[in-house]
């Protein structure tokens, strides 16, 4: 089964019992495929991610939207800035099924976790929130209750999930989106600074009609020249779409950004120079 056709019956499951709390069919969204994965630059966030989902059998990311004044789990669109030409990454389907489980029937999971950047593994209770497609991956927005915070969890990078029963604590959607949505890209953050990118003219003419964040501000310049000013918490998801650009765009701020392209020209410039040098 394709994680699209597991998060179908969960859905389905939990709406033949949803009439006993208020909730109607007609209230539900239509389970029927989606058309293949599609660039959109007309709207924003993870409703963009929804919108483009290949065989995603529902059109939002799965959250765990209850409160005391609704204590049904929603389907509600998460905020998120998207672009899309990354590749999938593989995934174990067996805990897909257990995490859309345990968020659809709002319950913790025990994750152990393998962390790329250290190449450590670590194993943790979280609250699962929702599930978001990003970017031709999955990824699980939790409360972490390990680091009493929130994260979000590469799905291919969980080595064995399993549901604990305690009841999964609530996160307001609002809290979710100022620590995961406010930066750039699936790599969020409360610290937030801008970024300002000057594109040159005959690259303007692709960039212009996209859309890099929500919140981005853009103008032209007299020479035609097009500037953007982008939002950001971590400058990793940043950097790879501006190496994208690379050499019609220029970080004209901050310093620190600069430094960081450079480098990594530098370094990429390196390692090919080592590659001709060894051949």
């Amino acid at each position: 089964w394709t994680p699209a056709q597991v998060a179908g019956v969960l859905l389905r499951q939990w709406a033949e019992g949803a009439t006993s709390h208020g909730v109607s069919q007609q209230q539900l969204p239509n389970c029927s495929p989606l058309p293949p994965q599609t660039n959109r630059s007309d709207t924003s966030g993870a409703q963009r991610v929804s919108l483009a989902m290949p065989a995603l059998p529902f059109p939002y990311p799965l959250q765990q939207g209850a409160s005391h004044d609704n204590p049904t789990p929603q389907l509600r669109p998460a905020s998120r800035s998207v672009a899309w030409h990354a590749a999938k990454r593989r995934m174990d389907l067996r805990y897909f099924e257990v995490l859309a489980s345990a968020l659809l029937n709002r319950k913790r999971l025990l994750l152990r976790h393998f962390n790329r950047k250290s190449g450590d593994e670590s194993e943790r209770e979280v609250s699962p929130q929702r599930l978001v497609y990003y970017r031709d991956n999955w990824y699980l927005d939790a409360w972490c209750h390990l680091r009493k915070d929130i994260r979000s969890f590469a799905v291919d990078a969980i080595r064995h999930a399993s549901i604990v029963d305690k009841k999964a604590k609530s996160v307001p959607a609002r809290e979710l989106d100022a620590v995961l949505g406010a930066g750039y890209g699936i790599f969020g953050g409360s610290k937030v600074q801008w970024a300002t990118l000057r594109f040159t003219p005959e690259r303007a003419r692709w960039v212009a009609a996209e859309e890099w964040h929500p919140q981005q501000k853009t103008s032209f310049e007299a020479d035609g020249s097009y500037v953007m000013e982008i939002p950001y918490s971590a400058d990793t998801e940043l950097l790879m779409d501006i190496l994208r650009h690379v050499p019609e765009v220029q970080v004209v701020k901050p310093e620190a950004l600069r430094k960081r392209l450079m480098a990594t020209l530098e370094a990429g410039l390196a390692t090919i120079r080592n590659s001709d040098n060894s051949g």
